[in-house]
């Protein structure tokens, strides 16, 4: 099972967290992974000064959005399923 964990303080909030986590939710839906992706929301990062800070088996990916999330989870996700 591969974790993504997403942060969900106010800032991420504002900065699309909801969205980010719709699109993963659609990606796995669509790629028939459903059961192979946990997604666990994380109250703060720590790192706003570096955007939407995402960690993916532990790895780190810094200044995430919405429209950045089909190619992280191609090279990110994906590859590791």
């Amino acid at each position: 099972m591969v974790k993504v964990v997403v942060p969900f303080g106010n800032g991420c909030q504002l900065c699309e967290s909801y969205g980010i986590i719709t699109v993963l939710r659609d990606l796995f839906k669509n790629n028939n992974i459903d059961g192979f992706i946990e997604i666990e929301e994380h109250h703060c990062s720590g790192k706003c000064n570096q955007g939407i800070t995402l960690r993916i088996e532990g790895e780190s990916i810094n200044n995430a959005s919405v429209n950045k999330i089909p190619d992280i989870f191609s090279k990110k996700i994906m590859t590791r399923i």
